[in-house]
C-alpha cells in the first residue's frame, strides 16, 4: 500500500447505495473516446457492464459521478482517468500509464502476423527508467524491451542523443547501493529531466514517451 491513514472513529455519518458511474472506453483510432453513465449498481457491476457494451479490447476509466447540494455536477475518478486530455497531475499520469499497460499487456496476446503492437489512439508506448538493458528507453510486450542503439536511431533519435542515454543509464551501475545520498546520485537524478525532454523533442508524433509522471 502506497498511502494509508486511519479512519477517524465515528466520522461517517451517512451512506448510500445510489451511485452514478460514468464509463470512458476508447476502441479504435479512428474513433472518440466514448462514455456513458450507469447507475443501479455498484462499482464492479458497472465495470462489467461497461465492457460488455464498449467490449473488452481497450482502455476503461470509470469515475463516480458528484452532484454536491447547491454545486456543480463533477467526476471522481475511481479506476484510470481521462484518456482523451493530457494529465495535469502526477497521480493522473500514473493513472493513464496503467491503463495503457494493462491495455497493451492484453492486446499482446491478440495480435496478428505483421501487427503492430499499438493502443487504441494509433499511438505507442514507450517507458523511460534505468537498469541493466544499455539504454533506459523500454516498450513493453515487444521485442524493444529494452530498446537498441539501432531501434531508436530507426525511430528518428540521433546517434549523439543515443549515445547520451547510454552515458546516463552506464552511470547507473557504477553507483555504490547507498549512491542515491551523494552528490553524484542526485546530480544523475536531476540530470533525466533534459534528456527526457530532449528524447520527447526527437520521437514522432504516434510515440508516447512515460518518464514516471516526471
Amino acid at each position: 500500500m502506497k498511502r494509508g491513514e486511519a479512519p477517524e472513529p465515528g466520522d461517517v455519518r451517512w451512506t448510500s447505495d445510489d451511485a452514478r458511474y460514468r464509463v470512458f472506453w476508447q476502441t479504435a483510432p479512428d474513433e472518440p473516446v466514448q462514455s456513458m453513465d450507469i447507475v443501479g449498481v455498484d462499482a464492479a457491476e458497472a465495470i462489467s457492464d461497461a465492457r460488455d457494451v464498449f467490449g473488452r479490447t481497450g482502455p476503461l476509466s470509470l469515475a463516480l459521478v458528484v452532484d454536491p447540494p447547491g454545486g456543480e455536477r463533477g467526476l471522481v475518478w475511481l479506476l484510470g482517468t481521462d484518456l482523451a486530455v493530457s494529465a495535469p497531475t502526477r497521480r493522473q499520469a500514473e493513472a493513464q500509464f496503467r491503463q495503457r499497460q494493462d491495455y497493451l499487456s492484453a492486446r499482446s496476446h491478440t495480435l496478428g502476423p505483421g501487427e503492430e503492437l499499438r493502443l487504441p489512439d494509433g499511438r505507442r508506448l514507450l517507458r523511460f527508467f534505468p537498469d541493466h538493458g544499455g539504454l533506459p528507453v523500454w516498450e513493453s510486450f515487444t521485442e524493444n524491451y529494452p530498446f537498441t542503439r539501432a531501434g531508436l536511431i530507426a525511430l528518428g533519435v540521433p546517434e549523439a542523443m543515443v549515445a547520451d542515454l547510454a552515458a546516463w543509464d552506464d552511470a547507473n551501475r557504477s553507483f555504490e547501493d547507498d549512491w542515491v545520498d551523494g552528490a553524484d546520485g542526485r546530480a544523475w537524478i536531476a540530470a533525466r529531466i533534459p534528456l527526457i525532454r530532449a528524447l520527447r523533442s526527437v520521437l514522432p508524433p504516434d510515440v508516447i514517451l512515460y518518464a514516471g509522471g516526471d
